[in-house]
């Protein structure tokens, strides 16, 4: 039964993504992200797991589940299709191919700056990265998610400059893709690859067909399960098992239904999207469990007193604060997040330049702040005004007229 579940939802996904190609006439679009993230990790991961492991959850949790997994993909592409045509008011600058290197180099050293009091305090870790992650969870949040943003946006900048200046930009961009590996943590090198792509689309208006298309996700694929090998503990024949194993989102969702999780009624997305944006420097007795945390607390306290990295519960973190009614709040959340793609889509149709694909790309699947917790949709939207003044107020930038 959980299977058919399972193959029903990935049928329901796949028909969205078809239907997005042809609008978009590509392979690749704005609901690429989930090809990479949601779809390997909620389908392909979780039928995989079922042919490893035996799964003792309810029938019933998984039907519920992916019934929600099919609403959000579904209320978000059509909440982009069906939304307005506005765009924001926004006056389009053109900053010269050598200040974007300029800003580039500027943001790789401060990438370092701001990663040197980790990589001295634990250089005895740096061929083992995921250790120097495991060991910075608390005191260090500043510092690791800083130069880990100073790193992608210094990278993005020179996505603008690759074509015309090639050499500088690839060592640049290798540099910083090894500053990143270097912190332990994945999914900014995901977000990388979504950049790449939702780049490549929206801004270099490039087409690509079902063809490059499986060619790109082939050696994404591979480098995704090379990236995972350099982390993994155990035996090599037994990878994919524990990819299966890692990608526990839908099973922890499970668990909540199964366990009759009471509902907090927004409580944990209240404290998740107030917390998660205070630095520990600046609130010092910020608990350890809060918003989202509590359900680790709860149900992996292990993982969750060992501070080593604590399982996520995906979209099942809707159905702790609001029960069975998350389905709806699900719907008019995706939807809602369908509309602001669709204006930033609108700009950038009009103005191509940084400050506006930042935030489109976040709304695409492109974080910039793997925090954990919290949306943050609004940092990326005050991290592209402060591009658009610092861009405005430096030399080397020219007003243009929008098309």
């Amino acid at each position: 039964m959980k299977l058919f579940v399972i193959f029903l939802g990935a049928l329901i996904w796949l028909l969205l993504y078809v239907y997005v190609c042809k609008k978009h006439r590509s392979a690749i679009n704005f609901f690429t992200p989930t090809a990479l993230t949601m779809l390997p990790k909620f389908y392909i991961l979780e039928m995989m797991y079922l042919g490893y492991f035996i799964n003792t959850y309810s029938d019933w949790s998984y039907i519920y589940i992916y019934i929600c997994y099919s609403v959000a993909f579904t209320s978000f592409v059509f909440g982009f299709f069906c939304s307005t045509t506005a765009t924001l008011k926004v006056k389009p600058l053109s900053p010269s191919q050598s200040k974007l290197i300029f800003f580039a180099l500027l943001f790789t050293v401060f990438s370092f700056i701001f990663f040197s009091p980790i990589l001295i305090a634990f250089k005895s870790y740096i061929f083992t990265p995921r250790v120097i992650y495991e060991k910075t969870r608390t005191g260090y949040g500043v510092y690791f998610f800083t130069s880990i943003l100073f790193s992608q946006l210094a990278i993005i900048f020179l996505f603008y400059t690759y074509k015309k200046n090639k050499i500088i930009s690839l060592f640049l961009i290798i540099l910083n893709i090894v500053l990143i590996y270097l912190h332990g943590v994945k999914s900014p090198l995901f977000t990388l690859a979504v950049n790449y792509f939702i780049y490549g689309r929206y801004v270099e208006k490039k087409i690509i067909s079902f063809s490059k298309f499986f060619i790109l996700a082939s050696i994404l694929s591979v480098g995704i399960i090379f990236v995972f090998m350099l982390t993994f503990r155990g035996s090599v024949n037994t990878v994919f098992a524990s990819m299966a194993y890692y990608a526990d989102y839908t099973r922890n969702y499970a668990l909540l239904i199964d366990r009759e999780q009471s509902s907090y009624w927004g409580r944990l997305l209240f404290e998740s999207e107030v917390f998660a944006r205070l630095p520990r420097v600046i609130y010092p007795d910020k608990p350890l469990d809060f918003g989202y945390l509590i359900l680790d607390r709860k149900y992996f306290p292990d993982s969750f007193y060992d501070n080593k990295g604590v399982p996520s519960f995906g979209m099942g973190e809707y159905f702790a604060d609001f029960g069975y009614l998350s389905v709806f709040f699900i719907m008019v959340s995706f939807w809602i997040k369908g509309c602001f793609l669709r204006i930033f889509y609108n700009t950038l149709k009009k103005d191509d330049n940084v400050y506006i694909y930042i935030p489109f790309a976040f709304l695409c699947g492109a974080n910039l702040l793997p925090l954990g917790y919290g949306w943050m949709f609004w940092e990326h939207c005050i991290i592209s005004v402060l591009i658009y003044f610092m861009f405005k107020f430096s030399f080397g930038v020219k007003y243009r007229r929008s098309l």
